[in-house]
């Protein structure tokens, strides 16, 4: 046969002993819980700090690549640039030459322009009074003819050209020099017509009166 026990139930004074014993053990827990949680603090605050300085000194190590990049990229636009600076002012000292050139070339025309101006003045002018001069002497050779003749006819006039030319020559129509052909140059300034046209250009002074020779000009008698 089954037998049973009765169960008894523990006193009070068991149970707070038993208590305490729990107490003492939750305490004793806590009191080692509890440093080590200071421990976990101060070991993140540390680790907080050290990322914060490697944060900082990561940071400025960017800062000065930075920087290094910049100043570089600077360095090389500026080269380049000076580069550019250079080859164009030697293109614009290049074109400035070929300006200069270009100019010296036009007042060296110009003066050859003024000198030549002057040199056809010149040439006009004693052209002119050549003419002025050729003009006087054929008034003066046709002078008499008129005066002497007056309202006769073209045949006396004719003899008095002829006069004229023979007194010119020293009283003969031929040449002075070579003797053959008829006398038709006037020479200047002295204005006798005493040689021909072939021997005018070896002739330097008049056979007549032996003055040099400035210029002559062909005469036509009618």
């Amino acid at each position: 046969m089954m037998t049973i026990q009765a169960y008894s139930f523990p006193s009070m004074e068991d149970f707070n002993q038993s208590f305490q014993f729990e107490q003492q053990q939750i305490n004793a827990e806590m009191k080692m819980v509890m440093p080590m949680e200071q421990t976990l603090g101060s070991l993140v605050e540390k680790q907080s700090q050290e990322v914060d300085h490697y944060l900082n000194l990561q940071s400025n190590l960017l800062r000065m690549s930075i920087l290094h990049h910049c100043k570089h990229q600077f360095a090389s636009l500026i080269r380049r640039l000076e580069a550019k600076a250079h080859l164009l002012i030697r293109k614009k000292d290049e074109e400035l030459a070929v300006i200069t050139n270009k100019a010296m070339q036009l007042e060296f025309c110009l003066q050859r322009i003024e000198q030549d101006k002057e040199t056809w003045k010149r040439a006009a002018g004693e052209s002119e009074a050549l003419v002025i001069s050729l003009n006087k002497a054929l008034e003066q050779l046709q002078g008499p003819c008129l005066s002497s003749n007056g309202g006769k006819g073209g045949e006396e006039i004719e003899k008095g050209e002829e006069i004229s030319s023979t007194a010119d020559n020293g009283g003969s129509g031929f040449c002075r020099i070579c003797g053959v052909r008829s006398s038709c140059v006037l020479l200047l300034p002295c204005r006798h017509v005493c040689c021909c046209q072939v021997c005018d250009a070896c002739v330097g002074a008049c056979p007549v009166c032996e003055s040099a020779k400035d210029g002559s000009v062909e005469v036509f008698f009618a």
